[in-house]
Order: C-alpha cells, then sequence, then structure tokens
C-alpha cells in the first residue's frame, strides 16, 4: 500500500539525517528551475532532443567517430591513442560497473526522485542520488582523459571538448527536466569522477608491473 512521504527519503535511510538547510536549499533550487522551463520552447525542446531522443543520441556517436576517425588519419594520431588502448578495452565492462555502483550509492542514501511523492514499502522507488547519467558520464570522461598523456591530450582536444560539452549538457539537463535535484548531478561527477581516476590508477599500476616483469632477466632468480 502507498502512503504519502512527508521527506524526501526512503524511511531509515542516509538522507532522511541529511541537514534541514542542505535539503531545503537542493529543493529550492530545483523546483526554481523547473518553473522557469517551458520544455516545448527554445532551447529546451533542443536540449531535450539532443540528450533523450534516438536521433540526438545517434547524432552524438556520429560526431564522435568522425572525431575519432579525424585524428586517426595520420599515423602520429594512432600513435597517440595507443597509450589509451586498454583503458578503451575496458571501458565497456567497467562502464556498466559503474553503473552498477552508482545504483548502490543510490540504495544507500536513498533519497527519492523529485516526482516520487508515495512510499510503496513492497516496490523500490526511483532514486536520485546520485545521478546515473552524471556518473557514468563522468566517469568516462575522466578515465579518457587521464588515459591520455599530457601531450596527446593537445593532439585529441576536439573530442575532449566535445566529450566535455556532453558531461555537461547530459547532467545538466537532468536537473532542467526535473529528474534530478542539482546535488544529485554534483554527487554523480565526485563519485563518477573519483571512480574513473581510481581506474587508470589500477590500470597504470598493472602496466609498470607487466613492464617491470618483462625487463627481468629470465636467469636473473637462478
Amino acid at each position: 500500500m502507498s502512503t504519502p512521504l512527508e521527506t524526501r527519503s526512503l524511511p531509515g535511510a542516509p538522507w532522511e539525517s541529511a541537514p534541514a538547510w542542505l535539503r531545503g536549499t537542493d529543493e529550492r533550487w530545483q523546483a526554481w528551475l523547473t518553473s522557469h522551463i517551458d520544455l516545448e520552447s527554445s532551447p529546451w525542446r533542443e536540449l531535450r532532443w539532443l540528450t533523450e531522443s534516438r536521433e540526438g543520441i545517434g547524432l552524438w556517436i556520429l560526431l564522435f567517430a568522425l572525431l575519432l576517425g579525424i585524428e586517426l588519419r595520420s599515423g602520429e594520431g594512432r600513435r597517440r591513442l595507443g597509450g589509451l588502448r586498454l583503458h578503451l578495452l575496458a571501458l565497456g565492462p567497467l562502464l556498466l560497473a559503474s553503473d552498477a555502483i552508482s545504483v548502490v550509492l543510490k540504495e544507500f542514501f536513498g533519497r527519492l526522485k523529485p516526482h516520487v511523492n508515495f512510499y510503496n514499502p513492497n516496490v523500490l522507488p526511483a532514486l536520485s542520488l546520485p545521478s546515473s547519467h552524471a556518473f557514468n558520464l563522468a566517469f568516462l570522461g575522466t578515465a579518457v582523459l587521464l588515459g591520455l598523456r599530457r601531450d596527446d591530450r593537445r593532439h585529441y582536444r576536439n573530442f575532449l571538448i566535445c566529450l566535455g560539452a556532453l558531461v555537461l549538457l547530459v547532467s545538466l539537463s537532468r536537473v532542467f527536466f526535473g529528474q534530478h535535484y542539482p546535488l544529485d548531478v554534483l554527487a554523480g561527477w565526485i563519485f563518477g569522477s573519483a571512480t574513473g581516476a581510481l581506474l587508470v590508477a589500477g590500470i597504470n599500476g598493472l602496466r609498470r608491473l607487466a613492464e617491470s616483469r618483462s625487463r627481468v632477466p629470465k636467469n636473473a632468480s637462478s
């Protein structure tokens, strides 16, 4: 049986104990933003198309493919991307893992999405903190950025700028369209970036370990 909610969290969840000023400020910001946005007018209509429709997502994929193809035309571009190859191979399964991490964090904090006003103990409602969109995109952006060497980042700056725009637009659109509170997106950026940085540090550590072992002469232990 569903019952009305007086708080914006699951009963007994950590978010229920968050400072009242923090919860109130975040909710007021979200309410103010959504009250000043008309989803049927520009530029919000175009932003929604760009971040939520299949065509918009397809356009992003096409843009990244074109940019990457342009950068890889030369041997120099392919050489510069070589250091990122291991990270790219690991990104697919690790993106799934990052999404699972964001779900675990959501269930831990127990904050409800802005549009959820009732609680049914038999059904897990839509949870809000952190935003999975912000978490996963921040994870992806951080892993790609830190996976490139510093001088290689300049070579792929157009690709990285577009990736940063994707992270920013999609993440903020979740607040503009009433799906998340501002703090949800900020938390998603922080947790996602930290997870991406840990991933890169782990892969680089394994790479250095493998390289050091490969340099040890076979008869060194004899």
